[in-house]
Order: structure tokens, then sequence, then C-alpha cells
């Protein structure tokens, strides 16, 4: 059986251990076994598929004797234009890797193996792209070989070597650097496309979320515009064609008994002057006297007050209703009130009051109602007047006084 050759048993040897090493790391770590640089399994660069002539790169050796730097020289310039930095020792060393990027370090062992060892770490952990080459004088050991590979070298060289072999694995290392270097690259491309991604994004997420609730707005429009036609066909359709003033004031509080359930309720119609006198109303759970002792003091309180309020009055507890009502709030102590003023081209023709114990609360969709009907009313009642206006007599010539109430 043939001797191997001293160089090629030494690289089967570094292979071997590179597997132990690797399966050993995976079996611990999934994450640490990510980390180890392939020694032998390289593909080959798009640069040496094309045949172009590749880019330069960077070599640093570190405590190399002359003989081996003028060999390493050599291959190194024969693979690509290469830019070679000597130093002596290792403190210089990680003093220009402070400063300089290397694609290549080339370690000397046979000086200094734990320092030697130590800097491949640190350039392991500060420069992961990096290729880090240990070469010494003598067949390294199995040990030696395991704290290497655990120290981030991706190849032994025992030196010296044939000049083949050794173009071939420094051709490797060069192979590896570029290969990383070019992923590195292409990794910043994706970044950037994937941050405009992440941009385009943003804008269409706003732009959706302003689309969205243009549209909610809009359905909450027409569903409001459909809510009140609706009721106000509702209402018309119950009140009908009514024009004489006590079937109307009727056909209206029935209507908001429909709606609102069972409450008082009382529509007051403007008299003389500022006074309002009480047109119709529902008792619901008041006896004949204080029922209608606070009916009068709504009349005289609360309806002239709604003059002047443009939207719905809604009270819910005792302290607003004694700013409204008055001493006699404690007739209504612990009920709800709502009142709404039924106006036509600025003139108050009725105000609509209802008002029950706080344990049924008037809905809040109630507000809304009484608006609609509010409007709806102060037509009809005005729609009454003019016609009842037209079968009264001539005023007398002269007489300027106005003419209040129906």
């Amino acid at each position: 059986m043939g001797k191997i050759p001293r160089g090629e048993m030494h690289r089967l040897l570094f292979k071997d251990v590179q597997e132990k090493v690797l399966t050993s790391e995976h079996q611990h770590s999934a994450d640490h076994s990510s980390q180890h640089k392939a020694a032998d399994v390289v593909k080959p660069s798009a640069t040496r598929k094309s045949g172009k002539k590749p880019g330069s790169w960077r070599a640093l050796l570190v405590d190399v004797d002359p003989q081996a730097h003028a060999q390493l020289q050599s291959s190194l310039k024969q693979i690509a234009a290469c830019k070679l930095q000597a130093v002596s020792d290792i403190n210089q060393a990680l003093e220009d890797l402070s400063h300089h990027r290397y694609d290549v370090v080339i370690a000397c062992a046979d000086q200094n193996e734990a320092a030697t060892l130590e800097v491949l770490k640190q350039i392991q952990d500060q420069h992961p792209n990096t290729e880090s080459i240990l070469i010494s004088k003598q067949l390294p050991s199995a040990d030696m070989l395991f704290k290497a590979m655990r120290s981030g070298a991706t190849d032994v060289l025992c030196m010296p070597l044939k000049g083949d072999e050794l173009m071939s694995r420094l051709k490797l290392a060069h192979d590896r650097a570029v290969s990383r270097r070019r992923e590195k690259l292409r990794i910043r491309k994706l970044e950037k496309t994937c941050d405009k991604l992440t941009q385009a994004h943003q804008d269409v997420s706003r732009q959706v979320d302003v689309l969205c609730n243009d549209l909610v707005h809009a359905y909450h429009d027409l569903a409001t515009q459909m809510h009140d036609t609706v009721q106000n066909n509702d209402f018309l359709s119950y009140i009908g064609n009514e024009l004489d003033l006590e079937h109307v004031l009727r056909r209206s509080l029935e209507y908001v008994l429909e709606k609102a359930g069972p409450t008082n309720a009382a529509l007051f119609l403007p008299a003389i002057a500022d006074e309002y006198s009480l047109g119709g109303y529902v008792n619901l759970d008041g006896s004949r006297e204080s029922t209608t002792m606070i009916l009068q003091h709504l009349a005289d309180v609360v309806a002239p007050k709604m003059v002047d309020r443009q939207n719905a009055l809604h009270i819910t507890d005792n302290d607003a209703l004694g700013s409204w009502i008055g001493a006699d709030a404690a007739y209504l102590e612990d009920t709800h009130v709502l009142a709404v003023r039924c106006q036509h081209e600025d003139e108050t023709l009725a105000v609509l009051v209802a008002f029950r114990d706080q344990s049924t609360p008037f809905a809040s969709e109630m507000i809304q109602t009484f608006e609609a009907i509010s409007t709806l009313l102060a037509e009809q009642l005005s729609r009454v007047i003019r016609i009842h206006h037209r079968h009264l007599p001539h005023a007398v010539e002269g007489d300027d006084e106005p003419a209040f109430g129906f």
C-alpha cells in the first residue's frame, strides 16, 4: 500500500476533525453550528464562471516567518490582485483589524498558540465575513484542530505545502471571501427593498384607513338619512292629513307613546307674549292634583326657556333638574326629562315635554326621534294655523294689536 503524502494526510485529518466539530456543535446548539464556516465545500464564484478577472482582495499575515511569507505572497497574487499586509505580533494585528477590512487573515501558531487562537476568536466575533487560516510548520494534533475550528479557523495549513495544493487551498479561501462579500451586498439590497416595501405598505395602509373612515362616515350619514326618512314617513302617516288642532295634538302624543313607551308627556302651545298653555297631555303615574301642578310649572318655566334652545333638552340628574325647573323640582325628583322645541320659520309653535322615573330612562335614539317629531309637528301646526286664519274675518282697520296663539 502506497504512502499517503504528508499534506494530503493533514488535509484529510482536518476535514475529519471539521466534520466532528460541526456535528458536535449542531447537537448542542443550532445557533452556534450555523456560525461555523465550511472549509472545503465552496461553490465556484460567478467571477470564475464568467472567466472575468476577479476583483482585488486584502490579506493580512500575522507573525509569519519570511520563508512562508514569500510563498504565501506569491500564491495569493496569482489568484487575484492582492493587497498584502504583514504584521509581526498579535497586538499590532488587532490594531490593524480595527481600522481596515480584510478578506483573509493568515496567522501562524508556532510562536504563541494560545494568543493566535484568541486572535482568531476575536476575528470571528468582530469580523464574521473575514476568512481565518491557521498555518504551522508541524502537523497539528487533533486537539489543536478542534481548538482552531472552535476559534473560527476555516482551514489549517501545514507549511511548507506544494505550490498546487497551496494555490488550491488559498483559492478556496478567496472564493469564500468573495462569496460572503457578494452575499452581504445582496442582503443590503434586499434590506433596502424590504424598507421600500414596508414604506409602501404603510402608505397603502394609511390610505386604506382613510378610505375606510370615509366609508364608515358615509354609511353612518346614509343610515341616519334613511332612519330620518323612515321616521318622518311614519309620523306623517300617523297624523295623516289632520287639520283639526285637537286631533293633531292627540295623534302626536299617541305617536310619542308608541315610540317611547309608557311615559308622561305634554304639548304646550304659545298663548300670549311669552306665556304657554297646556295643549294636551298623557298622565302615566301621577295623581290628578300633582300632575296639574307639575304641568302648570312646566308651562310657566320650562316651555319659555325652550324658545332659545336649538337642540333637544335631556335631563338625567336632580341637579340639572333643579336648575331648569326651580323650587318645584321636588315634584319631578329622580325622573328623566326630554323636551324639544317645535319651530317653524323662527317661530315656536309648540314645546313637547316627556318625563318618567329614572328606573326607565329614555334611550339615546329618542332624542333623534323627538327632534324629527318637532320639525314635522311644527310644519303640521303651521298648516293648521294658515287654514284656520283663512276662515277668520278680516282684522278691523287700524287694529295693530297682533293675534297670538290659535
